[in-house]
C-alpha cells in the first residue's frame, strides 16, 4: 500500500483506525473528518474572499531616537500579505514586543 500503488482514501482511514491504540467508532471517526473537511472548506473561502475584497494588509514598526526624533533607519522591519487585519494586527503586536524587549535588554 502506498501512493501511486492503487490505495484507496478509505483504505488510508481504515488502516488509521485500526492502528489506533484507541477505540474509535467509525461513524464517530467519519463525523469528524466531514466536520474538518467543512470547516476547512469554509475557511479557505473566508481566506479567498478577503483577498479578493481587498482585505490585504501590511506592517511597518519604526525605532524612533527619543532624542533626535528621527527613523534610526536599520532599524525598520516591515512585512506584507496579510490576508485579514487580524493577522497584520496579532504580527505588529509581536514586532512592537520584539522590538521593546530587544531595546529594553540594550539599556542594562
Amino acid at each position: 500500500m502506498g501512493e501511486g500503488k492503487g490505495w484507496k482514501w478509505r483504505d488510508a482511514q481504515d488502516k488509521l483506525v485500526s492502528a489506533s491504540t484507541k477505540v474509535i467508532e467509525r461513524n464517530k471517526f467519519d463525523s469528524l473528518m466531514y466536520t474538518g473537511a467543512v470547516k476547512y472548506c469554509k475557511d479557505v473561502l473566508d481566506e479567498y474572499n478577503d483577498w479578493r475584497n481587498g482585505n490585504v494588509y501590511g506592517v511597518v514598526c519604526y525605532v524612533i531616537d527619543r532624542s533626535t526624533g528621527r527613523i534610526i533607519k536599520d532599524e525598520e522591519d516591515e512585512c506584507w500579505g496579510f490576508i485579514g487585519s487580524q493577522y497584520a494586527e496579532e504580527e505588529l503586536e509581536a514586532l512592537v514586543l520584539s522590538k521593546a524587549l530587544q531595546y529594553s535588554q540594550a539599556d542594562h
